[in-house]
This record gives C-alpha cells, sequence and structure tokens, in this order.
C-alpha cells in the first residue's frame, strides 16, 4: 500500500442485538515487533454499527520503523465498542505501507471564515508541514504556521477585518524537503450586509501621491468605477483599495432605504480601504475621491432619471454623497467622497399623471327659435323665452316636499338630485340642473 491511500477499515459484531446503532472506536497502531506498538498520527473516526458493521477510513502514512529505521512499516487496527472493556484486533497479515515518491495535495483547500478569521483545511498523500500565505495583493506576504508535520491540515488566520476579500495558498513541506503547494485562492469574511456577488482589488497598492483607480464592472455598460486624487491621503505611501459588490434584494431586506428614495437596478457596493500593512484601515481621505457608477436604461424603470443620486450607508444612517452629477446621454452619475463604506444609487420615483376629472354635465337650455318678427315697439328678431317652466301657483311642481311653502327644504331636495332626474327636474328636460334651481328661486317663499 503506498502512503496516501485511502484505506477502509470495518469491524463486524456477533450480531447481538444490543449492538444496533452504537458506536465504534477505531485506533490503527504500527507493529513494531519485540517493541511497544505506537500508534499513527492520525486515526480515523467513530463509526455507527449498521447491519451488524462497522466502517470507517483511515489514509495510509508512512512512519519509518523504530528500530533503525529498516524495512516496511505495517500497521494493524484495534476496534472496540462504545460501552465495552475490551477491544478486538485487526485479522492479519499486517497492512505494510511504502513511502510515495513525491509529496502532493490530496485535494483542493477548504475554508470555514467567520467576521474575523478563516480556517484553511487540506489533505496531503504524507505527512508534512501546514502553512498558509494570505494577504489582499500578491505576493501574499503573511502566514501562518502550524506544527506538527501531518496529513491532515488545519491552520486558522485570527485577527482579519470583516466584509474583506483575501487571496491565499498553501504549502506543504515533507522531511525530505519536497514541497507541494496549492494554487492561489481566495476567502471573504463574513460581516457583509448581503452576500457577495462580485469583487476587485487592485493588484498592487495604489500611491497615495500619484492617485490612481479601481472598477467593478459587470458588463460594459454597468459597473462602478473609483477614481483617486493625486495626494488622496497623508495616513500611509500606499493604500490598498477594495471593491465588493452585493446582491440587490437582500441588501434592500436588511437595510431600509433613505426615505423616498428607490435603489435603481442591482447598485449595491461595499469599499474596503486598507494601508499597505493590510491591517490598518484609512477611514477618511484627505481630499475626496470619485464614486462613478455607469448604469442602464433597465435600472431606471419607475425612476426620474433627473433625481439620481449616490447614498452611503454608515452603519446606523444614510448620507448623500457630495457633488454628484447625471449624464443621461453617457448614462453615468458621479459623485464625490472622502468616507468609505456600503454605497447604493438611488431615484425618486417618477410622480403618477392625475387622471382629469370630467366636468359636470348640464345640458342645453333650450331657447327656442327665433321669429322671424319682433314683439311691439322694435323690429329685430326675438328669441322666445326660455323653456324654464311656469311656477304653479299652488306649489304642486315646486314645492318639493308638499309642505305648502318653497324653501329651504325644497331647495335641499334638488340638490340631493343634481345632474339627475326625478322629483328635483321641476322642468321635465330630464336632468336636474341650473334651469330647475331658477324656477325653484322664482317661487320662493310662495
Amino acid at each position: 500500500m503506498v502512503e496516501g491511500t485511502t484505506v477502509t477499515l470495518s469491524a463486524t459484531t456477533n450480531n447481538v442485538v444490543d449492538c444496533s446503532s452504537k458506536q465504534v472506536s477505531f485506533e490503527v497502531r504500527q507493529d513494531n515487533g519485540l517493541l511497544p506498538d505506537t500508534r499513527v498520527g492520525v486515526n480515523p473516526e467513530i463509526a455507527n454499527i449498521l447491519l451488524g458493521r462497522a466502517s470507517t477510513s483511515w489514509v495510509a502514512e508512512f512512519i519509518p520503523n523504530v528500530i533503525l529505521g529498516i524495512g516496511t512499516p505495517s500497521f494493524f487496527f484495534n476496534a472496540k465498542i462504545e460501552g465495552a472493556d475490551t477491544q478486538v484486533k485487526s485479522n492479519p497479515p499486517n497492512l505494510q505501507v511504502t513511502p510515495a515518491t513525491t509529496l502532493a495535495l490530496v485535494n483542493t483547500p477548504q475554508v470555514l471564515v467567520s467576521e474575523t478569521s478563516a480556517t484553511i483545511t487540506w489533505q496531503t498523500n504524507k505527512s508534512s508541514s501546514s502553512e498558509v500565505f494570505f494577504g489582499l495583493v500578491k505576493p501574499r506576504k503573511r502566514s501562518k504556521v502550524f506544527i506538527p508535520d501531518t496529513i491532515f491540515h488545519s491552520v486558522t488566520i485570527p485577527d482579519l477585518k470583516p466584509c474583506t476579500g483575501y487571496g491565499y495558498h498553501v504549502e506543504s513541506k515533507d522531511n525530505r524537503g519536497d514541497l507541494a503547494k496549492s494554487g492561489d485562492l481566495k476567502f471573504i469574511t463574513k460581516g457583509c450586509n448581503a452576500s457577495v456577488v462580485g469583487e476587485s482589488t487592485n493588484t498592487t497598492p495604489t500611491d497615495s501621491i500619484q492617485g490612481g483607480s479601481l472598477s467593478l464592472f459587470d458588463s460594459l455598460s454597468s459597473g462602478l468605477t473609483l477614481l483617486a486624487p493625486p495626494l488622496f491621503s497623508t495616513s500611509s505611501a500606499k493604500v490598498n483599495f477594495q471593491i465588493l459588490k452585493l446582491e440587490k434584494n437582500e441588501f434592500v431586506n436588511n437595510i431600509l432605504l433613505p426615505l423616498g428614495l428607490t435603489n435603481a437596478g442591482d447598485h449595491v457596493y461595499h469599499f474596503n480601504t486598507l494601508l499597505e500593512d493590510e491591517e490598518t484601515e484609512d477611514d477618511e481621505f484627505d481630499k475626496d475621491v470619485m464614486v462613478k457608477i455607469q448604469y442602464e436604461d433597465k435600472d431606471l424603470q419607475g425612476i426620474d432619471e433627473k433625481t439620481l443620486s449616490i447614498y452611503r450607508w454608515d452603519g446606523t444612517k444614510w448620507s448623500p454623497l457630495s457633488n454628484c452629477s447625471v449624464d443621461t446621454l453617457q448614462r453615468v452619475i458621479s459623485c464625490e467622497t472622502k468616507m468609505f463604506s456600503d454605497f447604493l444609487l438611488v431615484g425618486k420615483p417618477i410622480s403618477p399623471t392625475p387622471t382629469p376629472t370630467p366636468a359636470p354635465s348640464y345640458g342645453t337650455p333650450a331657447y327656442g327659435t327665433p321669429s322671424s318678427s319682433g314683439g311691439g315697439g322694435g323690429g329685430g328678431g326675438g328669441y322666445g323665452t326660455p323653456s324654464y317652466g311656469t311656477p304653479s301657483t299652488g306649489g304642486n311642481r315646486v314645492d318639493l316636499n308638499r309642505d305648502g311653502k318653497v324653501n329651504i327644504f325644497d331647495l335641499s331636495i334638488l340638490l340631493r338630485s343634481w345632474n339627475k332626474g326625478g322629483i328635483g327636474d321641476i322642468n321635465s328636460d330630464g336632468k336636474t340642473n341650473i334651469f330647475d334651481l331658477s324656477i325653484l328661486l322664482r317661487s320662493w317663499s310662495r
């Protein structure tokens, strides 16, 4: 068996019902002949008994014999049921392990992150050292080492910044000097206000004297650019910029939007600014840095483009960036800021067009047809008498409530019938209107 090979270990019970669902612990030991056996560096996991059998696995280690290192090392295992007083030994022959010719990583390193730490695990085919190199930019200058040598490697990196992306690679070296190294990988610590869906970090720190820029684009027409002018910071000669794009729906569910504004598209970003040591944050620059967001037509649905602005969330409140300008032809908004955190593109909703209220219809008064001859005293045509109706002397038509007098109560009845037919239609033209009111007023108090 070659070092680094995964070996299956199995223990069979005597089918006693009481053994069902119990656990079995396994221990692999090296057979040193006349000398006491020695335990291996990494033992297999505990296994549950299922259908009278418990199985686990062990990655074969190469451990030279304790007697002058001569001969091929051989191994056996012991198995013990939980709560039992005795253990059983594996059947012969023992497993013999030969050394692997070259040290190699068995799997891709895995990462478990918190807001301020990351634990990186990986496996090699033979016992070797554990070291992680990490940082914001290449080459990765910071490192963490775990001792002693092992096949299963685990290194925890403490004191990291929340919501920050780091690059890393792992290295393992055996006692012969062989080196196994992973490719460059990345992880992002927790602490962001939403999941990270995009990331951009400067390949080298930005010179604070000369200034510089950093961009993160989803496409040619949608993304963000950070422009730092010369002498933007006196805190350090070099500053690391990092842009993280956050998932929009998750962000707006976690953070209440600025009052009266709505988000434009999915432009939600988190900015990090760390000094060259990659540990110290540069909270505020000496000069304004320009933030430019290029947006698309689809980002403006229901939003007044001229009201676009960029807001910054500092963890407790929203603040608009200063000196914003919107280029509606290029679809670009530019604003300035000295401080960094979460940034959001927002605008005011377009006000709905009010529906006009139709004017009341009063109908057309019937004035009759002009006569060809004038009435007494003069020539000229006459239009006759408008058909307002003739008030009843007994008040039968105008006295709407039949109380014997035309008064305020009849007026109330007429107004309740306004623009309708019915009791208020005194002149019987099909609608209660101004002409009926005129007839009622001419009969007032009669």
